[in-house]
């Protein structure tokens, strides 16, 4: 049963909700009060979850969701679908509004000011909406949108679809944009105050030799800062909305991830690496830097110095995991589970 409103037990777990299905998609409103996740499978079925209380409500809808975001107050939640729907549910878990546009809507991101939202399809580029769902604009852009991420004001809003990112302005204008000259840019993070944006990517190479990875800093007119080479494939990446750390993992031939942090000049300052085999699935860091949460064979918790300052071991493996900007929460999915973590017990 679930542990709702109980106090956090001394491996700092708050409470845990079973949702017999796969959780892969988790979002925190900016006050941390409210956490939204989306389950895999048919019919498609979100989740709003309360800090102190546990669940609020179950969403379904006739097709699969892929990707989920709740407004900075935690006021409504915005979907996007299988079905070429961005849906808007209300916090008690009404229908507010759905658009539809055409393709699949792989991902979804609610911003300030004014909770505005964005959202990426499949091949048929990129809409904005105004929070009760007027279109603001809409941006071309072919092929499928694997990623974005916007600044807290919105002025900023990076966008990854196929092998190019474009960065964009409020208005849906393009500022500038990029594609390696040999690879194609699969990860992108950015800054809060949209003054960073991390790439990474890994190099084509001939069938059976390793490709090598790369990860780059860009600042706010595109200019590069530094560049970082890797020997193996980068299969995520992720900046501290502060942008005082940028994480990069990785994978060998043994398909075992490793995790590498650096600081914002681009010096790495330690490795970490998972059990042989297991890759590192998802990264995560609090606003400050503080913290870093990172799912391998364990949910792994680290400080800025890089010491395991917790681990858990989560039945099914971890599917993602989300530390809150403060650092102070953090919520894990496993093949059936939620669990969310008080970090303030093990912080160090």
């Amino acid at each position: 049963m679930p542990l709702f409103g109980r106090k956090a037990k001394s491996d700092g777990s708050i409470w845990d909700y079973k949702t017999d299905r796969q959780v892969y998609s988790f979002g925190f409103s900016h006050d941390e009060l409210s956490i939204a996740a989306i389950a895999g499978g048919d019919p498609g079925m979100a989740y709003l979850f309360s800090h102190s209380d546990g669940l609020l409500y179950t969403h379904d809808a006739p097709d699969a969701f892929y990707d989920i975001s709740v407004a900075p107050d935690g006021s409504y939640l915005a979907i996007g679908g299988y079905d070429g729907n961005v849906y808007s549910l209300s916090r008690s878990g009404g229908a507010r509004w759905k658009y539809q546009t055409g393709k699949p809507v792989r991902r979804v991101c609610i911003y300030s000011p004014d909770s505005r939202i964005v959202a990426g399809t499949d091949g048929a580029g990129v809409f904005a909406f105004e929070q009760s769902g007027k279109l603001l604009w809409h941006f071309e852009a072919g092929g499928g949108c694997t990623q974005i991420c916007a600044s807290q004001d919105g002025s900023v809003i990076a966008i990854l679809v196929g092998a190019k990112t474009y960065v964009l302005s409020a208005l849906g204008e393009l500022l500038w944009d990029y594609q390696p000259t040999n690879g194609k840019a699969s990860h992108i993070s950015l800054s809060q105050d949209g003054s960073l944006l991390a790439v990474g990517w890994s190099l084509e190479s001939p069938v059976g030799r390793p490709r090598p990875g790369r990860a780059c800093l860009f600042d706010r007119s595109g200019k590069p800062l530094w560049q970082y080479e890797f020997d193996e494939p980068v299969f995520g990446i992720c900046l501290a909305s502060g942008g005082s750390v940028v994480t990069v993992s990785t994978f060998d031939q043994n398909n075992t991830g490793k995790l590498h942090v650096f600081d914002p000049a681009g010096k790495r300052e330690w490795v970490k690496s998972g059990k042989n085999g297991y890759l590192v699935r998802t990264v995560s860091v609090a606003a400050d830097g503080s913290l870093i949460a990172m799912s391998a064979d364990k949910l792994f918790v680290f400080n800025r110095a890089g010491d395991a300052v917790w681990e858990r071991n989560i039945a099914g493996g971890v599917t993602d995991a989300r530390i809150s900007q403060s650092g102070k929460l953090l919520v894990a999915g496993s093949g059936e589970r939620v669990f969310l973590f008080d970090m303030d017990k093990v912080k160090v």
